[in-house]
């Protein structure tokens, strides 16, 4: 009796098993991310394949069995097994939000009720290569202060965990007595040496402080909203977050979006939880029939002049798509002169702070030598 119920469970308990990886890979995969380089090549791909007659399930086919797509080959294939069944391309899409952003899912299904899909694939990889241009450009003006930090951080370490120590011993031996400058540098190589942990106390309070921020929103508003008060800081968030705003109206009307739901569109998003606050509060006002410019006179403190004028230029022309990419080109060279003129300032504050640092310790370890000296020649 034993035997035969265990018989019966067993193909229960196998099909079970099935179905819990079945599931546990579909999770995997609607939560699976692509980086915005890998998505931008992946819809220019598949524009060309469409351009040159092929149909647009053989082409996600046939970029499944690409090499160059192995990556993402399961997520291919589960497009094109859902167009098979009749979804449409944006339905597909909209099952993968972490691979697919909603304002891209959007434009590929205005694209496709227009009856240009591959245009509206272009568009979209066109506007995300320009932002990964604009982004990879400000993490290359960064990096070399980055590598100045990283370096004269290592090499302070290695003075006062090495050098200083030698230096110090010598000293003692010879009951010199030490300036203060010099007492200074050994008390801190000490502290150093015997408290190695010390410095990792910040990092780890930094990371517990990222950690909590991500957790909770109220906590990333109200962080994000110190980011854009601050007073070097604020002004490039500011226009990075405005930026991405008018970016994405500018490529939701484009696509065919009217400018209530563009702007509507758009104010998801902004990566600033602040300023998408805000940004959302104007789109509500808009719904009531109050102009783009008066709405976003409200927001003078966040909305450069600038753009809000070429906002209001482009409702009296009536081409609010102009005025966006006018406005995308304003910030854009605002964004660059304002990067170029910090990394002016901070590239020689950086060198003469590292020199001076280097400078200080070396001086306070030669200084005592001088007295040795006075006192074998006395």
């Amino acid at each position: 009796m034993t035997t035969k119920l265990l018989t019966q469970r067993a193909p229960t308990s196998g099909w079970s098993k099935l179905w819990q990886q079945l599931t546990a890979d579909r999770t995997q995969l609607e939560k699976k991310r692509v980086s915005a380089r890998e998505l931008a090549n992946l819809l220019n791909m598949l524009s060309t394949l469409i351009d040159n007659g092929m149909a647009l399930q053989k082409a996600l086919l046939a970029l499944s069995n690409d090499p160059s797509q192995r990556k993402h080959r399961q997520l291919l294939r589960r497009l094109h097994n859902r167009m098979v069944e009749g979804s449409s391309l944006h339905q597909a899409l909209a099952l993968f939000p972490g691979a697919f952003p909603v304002m891209v899912v959007q434009q590929i299904k205005l694209g496709e009720a227009s009856g240009n899909l591959s245009a509206a694939l272009n568009r979209v990889s066109v506007q995300l290569e320009s932002w990964l241009k604009l982004r990879n450009g400000l993490l290359q003006k960064l990096s070399y202060p980055a590598l100045v930090i990283l370096a004269g951080s290592g090499l302070m370490t290695f003075m006062l965990t090495t050098v200083v120590p030698q230096f110090e011993s010598i000293y003692s031996e010879s009951q010199v007595a030490l300036p203060w400058v010099t007492s200074v540098v050994t008390t801190l190589s000490r502290t150093l040496l015997h408290h190695w942990w010390a410095p990792l106390i910040p990092v780890l309070a930094i990371i517990g402080l990222w950690v909590s921020i991500r957790r909770s929103s109220a906590v990333q508003r109200r962080f994000h909203q110190v980011l854009t008060q601050l007073p070097f800081i604020g002004a490039f968030v500011r226009d990075i977050a405005i930026l991405q705003f008018i970016r994405s109206a500018h490529a939701l009307s484009e696509a065919g979006f009217v400018p209530i739901d563009a702007i509507s569109g758009a104010c998801n998003t902004v990566s600033n939880h602040h300023v998408r606050a805000q940004l959302q509060g104007m789109a509500n006002v808009l719904v009531h029939g109050t102009k783009l410019s008066v709405a976003m006179d409200a927001l003078e403190a966040l909305i450069p002049s600038a753009v809000r004028q070429l906002i209001m230029v482009g409702e009296h022309s009536g081409n609010i798509t102009k005025a966006c990419e006018g406005s995308c080109e304003f910030l854009e060279n605002r964004l660059q002169r304002r990067i170029n003129g910090a990394m002016g300032m901070i590239e020689p504050l950086l060198t003469i702070g590292l020199a001076t640092c280097i400078g200080w310790v070396v001086l306070a370890m030669y200084m005592p030598m001088f007295k040795m000296f006075d006192v074998l020649d006395y």
